[in-house]
């Protein structure tokens, strides 16, 4: 008989998440961040090993950037960090004069053919070496809370709780199928899992019963649960890609959606390849959700492939009523195939006689993790290689017309500075030396400039000098995200 679980804070923090609405697992791992980011904005700002870490990670990924200020809501610890960040970007790019920066920058970008996928020397110093702080609060909050969830799944009461909830999310049930130790356990899983996506399929193809804007609103209220059940609540699944990688798959530019050509943004606090690529990637939202209306089964299939982010763009960018049959159609294709794979996977014998061998993995841990890897989608998210192919087309174009005679010259043309993930992208394709020289120095005045405002902005907080005029360096810390994350939910 297996030993009761002490039951701890953990144990208390799951039941009252499973008495809320959403996955329990995607609540608490946001609620870790949101925890990591104010304890870190009130006491860790000037912590020596957070801020090698943060400049490690060049800040946070674009998510919990913006999460840090519109949440947190500390631009004074925002512009502290950014400056500390913006100035290790600006002191690993080469500097100097024309000819030097030229010999420097040559030194390091080997000539020749562009090879994409290939890190280049120059994109090797700003690409981030190390993954977001924040993803890494999740990643471990996660783990936490799943390994605290599958030790009290044997007790009774827990066990009732968590089947009157709403469930794990499908991202975070194959997280916790392939960690299970216990046969009982895995069966439980699946028969919630296969209960929760026949809940999803009905939730998405009828909506509650009212009149007026009661209907639009427990419609909408409906799909994103089923958004939530399907992909995880937004922003609840740590993100493996990093500003620079995700773009090295992709090996062609195609045209922006529809015709659509957007213009260049005139203004230099705003990386131009973020502006440019801001409506082209929105029109390609809305043309993927025609192409999966008229798409059939392939329109499924490819739903089923989407990210977090896209599938929760997806939503809040279409209309209701045109989405509702197709997560409908994805939780019941999930639910065949669940239907499908376990029983032969759970008839499988032991093949020792029923004996467990020293040095191997139980044999419920096993099946577990072969559940999870059949049931894991199989393909990239078909929304990031349209918006990795649209971006990388109009950076294209935004450097070829940089390196047009007259263009970058003077103060403006100076300080039009791409952000941190245009720039590493840049550095794998082929350009002129001396439109790379240009480029790096573009950015390394345009980032000085803005370590200035940072500076300025800081001491501008201090009680002496509060009553000074204020001026654009107010808004410092907002471009410094900016520069180093990217445009609001753009990655």
């Amino acid at each position: 008989m297996t030993r009761a679980a002490s039951r701890h804070r953990l144990y208390y923090d799951l039941l009252d998440a499973f008495r809320q609405e959403g996955c329990p697992i995607c609540r608490l791992g946001k609620l870790t961040v949101a925890r990591y980011l104010d304890i870190l904005a009130y006491e860790n700002v000037n912590d020596p090993g957070v801020r090698e870490k943060l400049r490690a990670a060049r800040g946070f990924c674009n998510y919990h950037a913006y999460q840090f200020l519109e949440e947190v809501r500390d631009l004074l610890a925002a512009g502290i960090i950014y400056r500390d960040v913006v100035n290790a970007v600006v002191l690993a790019l080469p500097a100097g004069d024309s000819p030097a920066l030229t010999r420097q920058v040559l030194s390091i970008v080997r000539p020749g053919p562009e090879e994409p996928g290939e890190d280049h020397g120059l994109a090797g110093l700003v690409t981030p070496g190390a993954p977001c702080p924040a993803c890494q609060a999740l990643d471990q909050g996660v783990t936490d809370r799943l390994h605290g969830f599958l030790e009290h799944l044997p007790e009774a009461d827990f066990r009732a709780a968590y089947q009157d909830s709403d469930g794990l999310c499908h991202p975070h049930f194959l997280e916790a199928v392939a960690q299970v130790r216990e046969q009982p356990q895995l069966e439980l899983l699946v028969r919630s899992e296969d209960a929760l996506l026949a809940r999803e399929a009905a939730s998405a193809s009828g909506a509650r019963p009212g009149v007026g804007r009661d209907v639009a609103y427990y419609g909408r209220r409906s799909l994103l649960k089923v958004v939530i059940s399907s992909f995880g609540d937004r922003g609840a699944i740590a993100r493996a890609n990093r500003p620079g990688r995700a773009f090295g798959r992709t090996t062609h530019a195609g045209p922006s959606p529809q015709g659509e050509r957007a213009q260049p943004s005139a203004d230099p606090d705003i990386c131009p390849a973020c502006a440019r690529a801001q409506l082209p990637t929105a029109l390609a939202t809305e043309t993927f959700a025609q192409d999966l209306s008229a798409g059939g089964e392939r329109g499924t299939e490819l739903l089923d492939l989407l990210c977090n982010r896209h599938a929760w763009q997806l939503a809040q960018a279409v209309p209701t009523g045109g989405l509702r049959p197709l997560f409908a159609a994805v939780a019941e294709r999930r639910r065949s195939r669940l239907a499908a794979l376990v029983p032969p996977l759970l008839a499988q014998e032991n093949g020792h006689g029923g004996l467990e061998l020293p040095g191997r993995l139980p044999r419920a841990r096993r099946l577990g993790m072969e559940l999870a890897r059949q049931l894991e989608p199989r393909g990239t998210c078909p929304l990031c290689e349209r918006q990795a192919a649209i971006e990388l087309g109009e950076l294209r174009r935004y450097l070829a017309e940089s390196e047009k005679p007259g263009l970058g010259d003077g103060a403006a043309g100076e300080m039009a500075t791409l952000c941190l993930p245009h720039l590493s992208l840049s550095c794998r394709l082929r350009l002129s030396s001396a439109g790379r020289a240009a480029l790096v120095r573009r950015q390394v005045l345009g980032w000085s400039a803005l370590i200035e405002e940072l500076k300025e902005y800081i001491r501008k907080q201090d009680y002496r000098f509060r009553d000074e005029p204020r001026g654009h360096e107010q808004t410092s810390p907002y471009r410094a995200v900016a520069q180093m994350a990217g445009r609001k939910d753009l990655r």
